[in-house]
């Protein structure tokens, strides 16, 4: 028996297209990743407000859909970003995963701009290096060590 045109209402993953999916019986289906799957299932979704040098200041705050898209934030403006005014839309772990990462970012701006007048350096900056090393280490600033927010 086949299940062509037959809707799945639940969220699925579908291994032939290789993404999340869902179909409604009042509207089109939905596919993509699964926060947003499950975001289109249940007509909500995450949310989380910030400001970084950009929207300070403005009427309406930066925001992310996910907590990876917090942490690219930072990354890209680590001296700019915060999420002061906005604590209460992070868990305790989440607002301590930022302090950290935010400070181990400055740290590193900071050796990186004494390094930069004692010697020569290549022209990559520091935030170029650092997303490359957790693009190829899928881990924030592992090197070797314990890693610093324990799950």
């Amino acid at each position: 028996m086949s299940n062509k045109g037959v809707k799945n209402l639940r969220p699925h993953y579908d291994r032939r297209k290789k993404t999340w999916r869902v179909d409604f019986e009042d509207q089109d289906s939905e596919e993509g990743g699964l926060l947003y799957v499950a975001g289109e299932f249940a007509k909500t979704g995450l949310y989380f407000p910030y400001n970084d040098s950009e929207t300070k200041g403005r009427e309406y705050p930066g925001h992310a859909h996910s907590f990876e898209g917090v942490l690219q934030a930072l990354l890209d403006d680590p001296t700019g970003f915060t999420i002061e005014g906005f604590e209460d839309a992070y868990s305790a772990q989440e607002r301590e995963m930022l302090r950290a990462v935010q400070k181990r970012l400055r740290a590193v701006i900071r050796d990186a701009g004494a390094r930069k007048q004692t010697r020569k350096s290549p022209r990559v900056g520091p935030l170029r290096a650092i997303r490359r090393r957790v693009r190829s280490d899928g881990e924030l600033f592992s090197q070797g060590r314990t890693p610093m927010i324990a799950w």
